[in-house]
């Protein structure tokens, strides 16, 4: 059977030392088959040449290449996304330009000098820019989705998209809970695709750190239990005799353990 490189041999990170290749003994499979099977399990399936290019290059290297996405040329895939200038913009760049509602209203009330409580309601003039600004945002949006899939079709860094969808998908976040619709593209872009073949360790923190993670688990929000003592009000009540009063505390959202 074809030998499977397991994801700890990618924990060492993009920058890890490679280790020698692995001896090749005899295989069930042939070399043709042993290619259609790593494209299959480790890419996103062969695409045409593929497999003849897989198959004349050997299995072995191919998954050692993949493991080290930086050696990999992709400069066709780099043409096409330059199509795509959302994929380029900073998310608080994207979202001043094309504010969600909220921010739109705010930024009226303010220009208005009225307070936040007072009564509001948009113009018909209002509408049609606020129509408009959603309509690009709508737009741009669209071209980070088409990216995702651009991606998975022509880069030859097949094993990166792969485990970055992977990764995308077992730390999943809410696209309707998102402050800014473009948050997920930053959440793809600057946090789960450039570790998703490092160490795990690193991704974790990366993702608990997120402003997806923290905004979709209301962590700017979340406070710690204040029906219960923490241990130092425990030890103060033991020497005072009485039970301290306990205040709401920010702390941990619990959801994330889970």
């Amino acid at each position: 059977m074809l030998p499977v490189v397991t994801l700890v041999a990618a924990c060492g990170g993009p920058r890890a030392v490679r280790s020698p290749s692995p001896s090749v003994g005899p295989r069930e499979l042939t070399a043709v088959q042993q290619a259609a099977q790593a494209l299959n399990r480790l890419a996103f399936g062969p695409r045409p040449l593929d497999v003849a290019r897989v198959t004349t290059m050997g299995v072995d290297r191919w998954i050692d290449e993949q493991l080290h996405p930086e050696t990999v040329p992709d400069s066709t895939l780099g043409v096409v996304l330059q199509s795509l200038p959302v994929w380029m913009e900073s998310p608080r760049a994207l979202t001043n330009e094309m504010p969600p509602q909220d921010v739109f209203v705010r930024g009226l009330r303010r220009q208005r000098g009225l307070a936040d409580n007072a009564q509001f309601q948009l113009t018909g003039d209002d509408s049609v820019r606020f129509k408009a600004i959603n309509d690009r945002a709508n737009q741009s949006y669209n071209q980070f989705q088409a990216a995702k899939v651009i991606r998975a079709q022509m880069s030859e860094r097949q094993l990166l998209e792969v485990m970055t969808d992977f990764w995308e998908n077992h730390f999943s976040v809410f696209a309707g809970k998102m402050p800014t619709r473009f948050t997920l593209m930053a959440y793809d872009r600057d946090v789960i695709r450039p570790r998703a073949l490092g160490k795990f360790r690193d991704l974790l923190g990366a993702v608990a750190h997120s402003p997806a993670m923290l905004w979709y688990l209301d962590n700017y929000q979340s406070a710690a239990d204040s029906a219960h003592l923490n241990l130092p009000e425990y030890r103060q009540m033991e020497k005072s005799g009485k039970r301290p009063v306990i205040r709401r505390r920010n702390g941990l959202n619990e959801n994330y353990g889970r």
